[in-house]
């Protein structure tokens, strides 16, 4: 982490006794871990915060929008929402990852603090930002996530084989057995407990194995969890 890097707590305890709105990322089951991860982070600082949408246009109010991976080339929903809602809110963007969105960093507006969750990201922000002040760096929140405890005493056999197979898929070959279980298990959820309940049913299901093969970052921290 270099000299822009922050400990998430202390970043947003400093919003304690305002209202925030925070709009989770969309996409699939590990982005609900990442939601999941913040809505412990925010209850347990004690903020005052109500669940949104991110198709949804917002005025004057506190925005933190989920951290993940969608600001990047295939996806637009942040990138979007973004664009809506600047100017007329104060938004933060927690940790995600960054590339290919030259034009809108190039004119991103002072309403704006965005964090990003590796260094790559983090330098290739703050080369284009007006205000590279606004860019900051901490971990990706899936990392905090806790409770599991009994499934972390389950012993589990086996490999379990969970591969991306979507868009952003690599030349890594499919396994006859492979579930990509960020999608298989992912659920709509716009409420605490429907978030919980897709984490709860994709960690349920890797503490069957004693391995876990994946190149989906989610999945590697659950099991790492």
């Amino acid at each position: 982490m270099s000299a822009r890097s922050i400990n998430m707590r202390d970043y947003l305890a400093q919003f304690l006794g305002r209202r925030i709105m925070y709009v989770p990322n969309p996409g699939n089951a590990g982005d609900k871990l990442i939601a999941y991860a913040t809505l412990q982070l925010m209850d347990s600082i004690g903020l005052d915060y109500l669940i949104g949408d991110h198709e949804a246009k917002y005025d004057n109010e506190i925005l933190f929008y989920g951290g993940g991976g969608n600001l990047v080339g295939p996806y637009k929903q942040c990138q979007n929402f973004l664009i809506n809602n600047m100017k007329q809110n104060e938004i933060v963007v927690l940790p995600q990852t960054v590339n290919n969105q030259d034009q809108l960093l190039a004119t991103l507006d002072p309403s704006i603090t965005l964090i990003c969750r590796e260094q790559i990201s983090y330098d290739y922000v703050v080369s284009l930002v007006p205000d590279p002040t606004k860019v900051l760096l901490s971990h990706d929140l899936a990392l905090s996530a806790t409770g599991f405890k009994e499934l972390r005493e389950v012993k589990g056999t086996g490999v379990c084989n969970c591969f991306r197979s979507d868009t952003e898929r690599t030349s890594v070959r499919l396994p006859s057995d492979n579930l990509d279980l960020a999608i298989l298990m992912n659920t709509k959820a716009n409420n605490a407990r429907d978030i919980a309940s897709c984490v709860m049913a994709v960690f349920d299901h890797l503490s069957k194995f004693s391995e876990i093969r994946t190149n989906r970052l989610h999945m590697a921290i659950a099991g790492h969890l």
